[in-house]
């Protein structure tokens, strides 16, 4: 509604609507795109999986998924290839971001970008400057540390909900991003938040 578009279906079809607007003067040409040229189909059934089972992550994965659409479209265009390649790595650092938890692998998130696995390993590295993995683990160190911080969680708990396969692998990849145990770090915290609350009474700066 209120925005020109062209409707090709047949009687029954089944119509999602989804709009976007680009970032700066990349244009997409006028047509029809069809899923067996630009392999869409997989995203528009996701965005409409999402639609039909909200969660409180359906409007990032969304925004994703519309993302990758476009990004496909792109691909077929006259245009800057570099600023393709860093608007698809961003789009999977978002997607990890999203999906930190799950079992997430190299080769599947070249696959999802839509490069080789050595390709994509190399141009990963040189935009984050860290490998895929280490991005995937540093994300789930980050979101465990803030867990810790809350001292409401379980070790077991975060190690679970951070897509850790064990309680002891996520302590050995914790002491060794952050030098310490997780048990140690979450001490730590509370320590520190009972120092600031007595100084803040004792009128201590």
């Amino acid at each position: 509604p209120d925005v020109d578009h062209v409707e090709r279906g047949e009687r029954g079809t089944t119509v999602l609507y989804i709009g976007f607007e680009l970032a700066d003067d990349t244009k997409l040409s006028q047509g029809v795109f069809k899923n067996s040229d630009y392999g869409i189909l997989e995203y528009m059934e996701k965005i409409y999986h999402e639609t039909k089972h909200w969660s409180p992550h359906s409007y990032e994965l969304m925004h994703h998924y519309v993302a990758i659409i476009v990004l496909k479209l792109l691909n077929s265009q006259e245009v800057d290839k570099e600023l393709l390649v860093g608007r698809s790595l961003d789009n999977i650092a978002r997607y990890i971001g999203a999906n930190y938890k799950d079992n997430l692998n190299t080769r599947a998130l070249a696959s999802l970008a839509g490069y080789s696995y050595d390709h994509f390993r190399k141009l990963f590295f040189k935009k984050f400057g860290v490998t895929v993995s280490d991005f995937i683990l540093k994300k789930r160190i980050e979101v465990a540390s803030e867990m810790l911080r809350e001292q409401k969680y379980l070790i077991k708990e975060i190690a679970t909900d951070c897509g850790f396969s064990s309680v002891a692998q996520f302590c050995t990849k914790y002491r060794e991003i952050k030098g310490i145990s997780p048990k140690q770090m979450q001490k730590n915290m509370l320590e520190n938040e009972q120092t600031i609350e007595k100084d803040k009474y004792s009128g201590k700066k």
